[in-house]
């Protein structure tokens, strides 16, 4: 009688044990579905607050009419901007005015190849602007610092695999030329488009929305 009490007491004890341990295990589980649920929640929110705060800073840049961006308005002040509260969020919006032009410089991420996102399009839409959208990818071949080909581009000889120094570095692209380039001088065309336009050879990214704080 003494043996089977004592196997009794640690099927008892054995069977306690795993119960515990399922109970840990499960409670492990739990809390870790919970942090993720909420790591996700504040994800989804924090993306929300963030997208409609553009928005509303769009519109307000949109608003601002009056031909020129300087530091001496108040959207664009060093101790201005936006500021607001937004579904559990305070958010501060900084706005720099810069030049409507594109740089050649920032196009490309660090590597020296990649289009940066928020350029991919506009890079696309300018060069069908200008009547010559087939250029698009051969002009970033032309500029980036790899010697492999873009789909729909080719890599040739006298490409500059660099950034650009001057726009007029352009004109050793096929296709390109001053008239593309800076526009045409005679009175019919002058409202015709050109690349001058849209880019510039100086300065770098204006701001990657990626990245940003």
């Amino acid at each position: 009688m003494k043996k089977d009490r004592g196997f009794v007491l640690l099927s008892v004890l054995f069977a306690v044990t795993l119960l515990l341990t399922s109970a840990v295990a499960f409670a492990w589980f739990v809390r870790v579905q919970l942090l993720r649920a909420s790591t996700e929640d504040f994800a989804f929110r924090s993306r929300c607050a963030a997208r409609e705060a553009c928005t509303y800073a769009s519109r307000k840049i949109s608003e601002d009419n009056n031909g020129y961006d300087s530091s001496s308005e108040r959207l664009y002040a060093p101790d201005g901007g936006i500021a607001m509260e937004l579904g559990g969020f305070k958010i501060e919006i900084k706005i720099r005015p810069l030049d409507d032009r594109i740089s050649t410089r920032g196009i490309f991420l660090p590597d020296g190849n990649t289009v940066r996102t928020e350029y991919e399009q506009a890079w696309k839409d300018i060069w069908a602007e200008v009547g010559k959208p087939d250029l698009a990818q051969p002009a970033l071949d032309f500029m980036d610092t790899d010697l492999e080909q873009r789909m729909g581009s080719e890599e040739k000889r006298n490409y500059l695999n660099r950034p650009l120094y001057d726009l007029s570095e352009l004109k050793l692209l096929e296709g390109v030329d001053d008239k593309l380039l800076y526009g045409a001088k005679n009175k019919k065309n002058k409202n015709k488009k050109y690349l001058a336009q849209f880019i510039s050879a100086l300065g770098s990214d204006k701001i990657n929305v990626n990245s940003a704080s």
